[in-house]
């Protein structure tokens, strides 16, 4: 902590009228003032968030229990960390709201803890596991959850990060923290306490937790009053599904007036503060940019302080502009305030507006991503056709155990395949209703099938290179001094992905043909800011730059995005929407006085000339009708384009992973945001009900979609019946533009609660206070629409909540169960880019690809077609089948008792026959004994084989075997002798040291 932030915290605490205070100022009050267990009550769950995050590591948060229609548990294990630390006794401080202070809780007495550490007995661990409510899993990435694999132990506690047991003899060994995204190990520790993860019979109060001298601090106590009458009267019946009527005490015993509260916190000390405006503190202005906060700053009274998420970033760009003064602190504080005695502290939210700090890490799916097939699933063998997949079974070879994939056909018959030969199996998908009749074996009707597919594909691919070689386009220079500086001036760290896809556009930039990319990512990580640098690159290169945009809302937000990180450099950014255009902007593209231009499809009209168009950024690309499309075909003719999406449509998304495209992808969320809660149900009035008081109930807002515009009324008119009070707004892309924008504002402006709404929320609505999203109909809507639908919530890091509902008692098809299931489990972080290929593979490329090349696609399924295009297109003649063979009486295969999940082995076979080098199998090795503990032998021999197999290779040998003539055994490379091995040596051992020498020699 750095010397003037201990001191302005030192202010804090002797500060004498604390009674009011801004948000900021509020935090570091509290900060200023930590001493053994305090907790802080607050009206709703926003502002205890909020204050969290202030506070940072030196608080925790209390949460509400999860709603009983939907209950998941996924709050528990939060709320029981937080329970365990008050029952500890040790100085802690607590942030909750009124609704969670008063639900009740488990008792102190029933809370029990279980401390592990090196040495102890394993004994009744499992057990004991199970019953604190921890759930299994296949790879630990949740609190609450645990895999045991033999010799290891993962589990997540509530109160702590992830750790790894290793387990010697029925005891523990090594404890190790772990990264949940890498799985990977991160340092030992000596011991663990682990606490239960599901909440025992809630029986008691959190009154009962807190000690007589534990401190009290009431946030806006008028507030909180007026809040608990609230909640008394929908707990009397008002609401019939509030969550509120839970609200129990003990027994029937519940505080219905603030008097009575209060008396029920008595004798503990009670500190009221209001949050609000201070005659001594005022608030920071927005600043945008570097250049507003140095022109600001220097009028404000000292010592000045800067709270900010990259602390490296942000004082390079001060001493650049000469301001050493500013004392620069790392962390968080979401609002500033200038004081004439404590100074001013400034915040990145005055200076960059409302950023969300970007995770800079990439996640790591080398043992936790999952095979593409599962038992039972159509598989295709690139050699012997369309069968199911019936999973790993052992067999004897050479009088030795290896595990073979299982693979069945037509007339009942089958088809071991060996774990090195894995790669020769695709997952079947294809865009058809029927199933798919399975091939026979032995018949030469596959090998027809597959020559017409390679037929086909290759016919694509001649198509696909014509268009690739007709684009030319100017080069654009190397970076300059200038784009150096704006590139420092963002003001956090690039995750790796972003910095990967940034080389890749100034690579392309820099080339004499035309750029045709696509960026593809979520919401929230980083694609504006790739787009941002490629665009200043052409800019400063004298050409100009188009953005392309769906709607009037994201052009505006985009404009501000640009205008902010472009003012230092004199680069004006126009606009050019339907509904407001700038004056003269249509003249300045014609002459090339204005360089950048964001707008809507109003770009694309007849009248709109550019000078010299270099770079067409298109933002949500998926959004653009036909049209539109052939427009920006005549538009990019001799253009650099860079697309952008979440969820590209499959057409789209075929270019790129065919080549024809380029594709970047950018896979590191926001730091604070969370996947978004998908529940699949049919649909019920009190669900409905329920849904929307939830939300409400904690001051949030939210979505009913509907498609149908002409049903909006009705289902408006149907809510608002049963919701009395609760304020209700339609929008839909049939009104009027002016009263489409009153609508939103008013909603954004929180004058509405409930938006009841047709897919035009789909792109372009940021509305932070929007935390849950209803979907009527479902089963409607394609799956890359429901992903881009169901993203408009939980975009200001709070949990998030979609309902997929259904229509009660229908049928539903195959197709659209699939969907459905997939938009459900599907909630990971990141998953646009693999929601996006389901889409492909389920619906087909579109017209990218003739009825011909359709039919072949269903055929041999879309997986096994792309190989063969990518094939086509690299000009590459279909391999000869010449497999290694290893001839060695090994045992070498993965234990069920060392990894019981099948899906799990089956990635591992796929890492080990997808090897290259040494050092890939070093890594390899490394993350399993990380993993799973000590390799058994079984799995030694593995890996050793998977080396003998990389060196001969290097060595052009086809085949290693043994001879045995005259009662002696001789190691053969093809049909030169390596080594005599003597009884008790182990083959493989003997193979790969000989194998070393015999390629060194041979070179």
């Amino acid at each position: 902590m750095s010397t003037s932030w201990q001191a302005l915290l030192y202010s804090f605490s002797e500060l004498s009228d604390p009674t009011c205070l801004p948000e900021g100022a509020l935090a570091l009050w509290l900060a200023s003032h930590q001493t053994g267990q305090t907790v802080v009550l607050t009206t709703g769950i926003s502002e205890a968030e909020r204050l969290v995050e202030n506070l940072q590591e030196e608080a925790l948060l209390f949460p509400e229990i999860d709603m009983p229609l939907f209950h998941d548990g996924a709050s528990e294990p939060q709320r029981l960390a937080v329970l365990s630390a008050l029952a500890s006794g040790r100085p802690v401080t607590v942030v909750t709201h009124l609704l969670a202070f008063l639900q009740p809780v488990a008792a102190p007495k029933r809370l029990r803890n279980l401390p592990l550490q090196q040495g102890q007995s394993m004994e009744g661990v499992l057990e004991k596991l199970e019953s604190f409510g921890y759930q299994t899993a296949r790879s630990v990435t949740q609190a609450g959850e645990f895999c045991f694999r033999g010799a290891i132990l993962d589990l997540f506690p509530p109160s702590s990060e992830p750790h790894r047991l290793e387990i010697h003899q029925g005891k523990i060994g090594e404890i190790r923290r772990f990264d949940p995204d890498s799985q990977r190990s991160l340092e030992t520790v000596s011991e663990l306490t682990l606490q239960p993860v599901r909440e025992p019979r809630r029986e008691a109060r959190l009154l009962d937790y807190l000690a007589a001298e534990t401190r009290i601090v009431l946030i806006d106590p008028e507030l909180l009053q007026e809040r608990l009458e609230r909640m008394a009267e929908a707990a009397a019946g008002d609401w019939k599904y509030s969550t509120y009527a839970d609200v129990e005490l003990l027994q029937n015993e519940r505080p219905d007036d603030w008097q009575e509260l209060l008396d029920a916190l008595h004798p503990r000390q009670l500190i009221s503060l209001r949050n609000g405006p201070h005659q001594d503190f005022a608030e920071v202005p927005s600043l945008e940019g570097y250049a507003g906060f140095a022109h600001w700053i220097v009028k404000q009274p000292r010592p000045w302080v800067w709270v900010t998420g990259r602390g490296r970033r942000v004082r390079a760009n001060l001493t650049r502009r000469g301001l050493t003064e500013v004392e620069v602190v790392d962390g968080w504080l979401s609002r500033g305030f200038c004081h004439p005695r404590l100074g001013t502290v400034c915040t990145d939210r005055e200076v960059f507006g409302d950023f969300r700090r970007l995770v800079g890490k990439t996640r790591d799916d080398s043992l936790t991503h999952l095979p593409d097939f599962d038992q039972e699933d159509l598989v295709v063998h690139r050699e012997r056709g369309l069968g199911r997949f019936a999973g790993l079974v052992p067999v004897d070879v050479l009088g030795q155990r290896r595990d073979m994939l299982k693979v069945t056909y037509a007339n009942e018959d089958s088809l071991l395949v060996p774990p090195d030969q894995i790669d020769l199996l695709t997952a079947y998908r294809a865009a058809r209703e029927d199933e798919p009749k399975l091939s026979e074996l032995g018949k030469a009707s596959w090998l027809k099938t597959l020559e017409k597919a390679r037929a086909a594909a290759q016919k694509a691919a001649k198509e696909l290179k014509k268009r690739r070689k007709a684009r030319a386009a100017p080069a654009i220079a190397a970076d300059t001094p200038a784009q150096e500086e704006m590139e420092e001036a963002f003001p956090y760290d690039e995750t790796v992905s972003q910095l990967q896809a940034i080389e890749q556009i100034k690579r392309d930039l820099e080339q004499d043909h035309a750029m045709d990319r696509l960026l593809c990512g979520d919401v929230g990580f980083g694609k504006t800011e790739v787009s941002l640098r490629a665009a200043f690159k052409v800019a400063q290169a004298g050409l100009q730059v188009a953005v392309l945009v769906p709607t009037t809302v994201l052009a505006q937000q985009h404009t501000l995005e640009f205008r902010q990180r472009m003012q230092d450099w004199d680069l004006e950014v126009g606009t050019l929407f339907a509904d407001q255009e700038e004056p003269d902007t249509l003249e300045r593209l014609a002459d090339g006085s204005l360089k950048i231009v964001v707008g809507t499809h109003r770009l694309l009209a007849k009248d709109v000339r550019f000078d010299q168009l270099g770079l067409l950024i298109i933002d949500e690309e998926q959004q653009f009708g036909l049209a539109h499309k052939e427009k920006l075909r005549k538009l990019a003719r001799g253009v650099h384009t860079l697309s952008m999406s979440a969820t590209p449509i499959p057409r789209t998304l075929q270019l790129a992973l065919s080549g024809v495209r380029d594709i970047s992808l950018l896979d590191a969320p926001p730091e604070r945001k969370r996947p978004i809660r998908t529940y699949l149900c049919e649909e019920e009035p009190k669900l409905v009900q329920a849904a929307l008081i939830r939300e409400l109930e904690r001051e949030g807002q939210a979505f009913v979609l509907h498609n149908r515009v002409d049903e909006l009324p009705r289902v408006q008119k149907g809510l608002s019946r049963a919701l009395p009070g609760v304020r209700f707004g339609i929008a839909h892309g049939q009104m009027a533009p002016s009263d489409l924008q009153q609508v939103l504002h008013d909603f954004r402006e929180q004058r509405l609660d409930v938006l009841v709404c047709s897919t035009i929320i789909e792109s372009g609505v940021n509305l932070p206070k929007v935390n849950t999203i209803l979907i009527k109909d479902a089963h409607l809507f394609g799956l890359a629409q429901l992903y881009q639908i169901r993203g408009r919530v939980g975009r200001a890091g709070q949990q998030a909540y979609c309902y997929l509902f259904v229509p009660k008692n229908q049928d539903l098809d195959a197709r659209s169960r699939s969907r459905l299931e997939t938009i459900r489990t599907m909630t990971h972080l990141g998953s646009g880019f693999e929601i996006a290929r389901r889409d492909l593979e389920m619906r087909g490329a579109g017209d990218l690809l003739g009825e011909v090349q359709t039919g072949s696609l269903n055929k041999v399924g879309y997986p096994l077609f792309n190989q063969l295009l990518q094939e086509a297109l690299a000009g590459e003649a279909p391999e000869e089948d010449l497999q290694m063979r290893i001839e060695l009486a090994v045992q070498a295969y993965l234990p069920e008792e060392y990894l019981a999940d099948t899906g799990g082995r089956i990635a591992i076979y796929q890492r080990l026959a997808g090897l290259k080098t040494a050092r890939q199998l070093e890594k390899l090795r490394a993350e399993l004994r990380d993993r799973y503990g000590p390799a058994p032998a079984p799995v030694e021999h593995l890996l050793r084989l998977a080396e003998l197999r990389l060196l001969a290779v290097q060595s052009q040998v086809q085949r290693i075997w043994v001879e045995e003539k005259f009662g002696e055994n001789t190691l053969h490379a093809d049909l030169t002798p390596l080594a005599r091995l003597v009884p008790g040596q182990d083959p493989l051992k003997v193979a790969c040291q000989t194998l070393r020498g015999y390629g060194q020699a041979d070179s």
